[in-house]
């Protein structure tokens, strides 16, 4: 067991490790990056980016932008973004845009203003100011 990850995400890493294969790199994509991040696993961490980068989508897009962007992982992020702008208005359905609001406001903001929406949140300035900056 590794303290603070999910034992179904170790054992698919040590799959990988002992076969070089990961059968639930689908569903455990964001989780496996993360762990193969920490034990510098190169090989999985591809595997990892490529499925991320295959399964964008309305409900995961929040969160692989924040790993793109933890990890700077450039690629991953343009398109993130790209996808974000082209799909904001049910991107903004999500749980993941609420989780976003509150972790990154300023970035959330970001994408309202570019797709001509006004911001979540005033911070630090007019609302009226920053839209009309736009």
């Amino acid at each position: 067991q590794i303290e603070g990850h999910d034992p179904i995400v170790v054992k698919e890493m040590l799959t990988f490790i002992y076969t070089g294969e990961a059968p639930k790199l689908k569903e455990k994509a964001h989780d496996l990056f993360f762990i193969a991040d920490m034990y510098q696993l190169e090989r999985l961490k591809q595997l990892c980016k490529r499925q991320l980068w295959t399964d964008i989508a309305i409900k995961n897009v929040v969160d692989t932008l924040l790993l793109a962007m933890k990890h700077d992982l450039i690629q991953l992020k343009r398109k993130c973004i790209q996808f974000i702008t082209d799909h904001i208005a049910e991107v903004m359905k999500t749980k993941e845009w609420e989780k976003l609001k509150s972790v990154n406001v300023e970035l959330a903001d970001m994408f309202l203003t570019i797709t001509g929406r006004i911001p979540t949140k005033n911070i630090g300035y007019d609302v009226q100011e920053r839209v009309a900056r736009s």
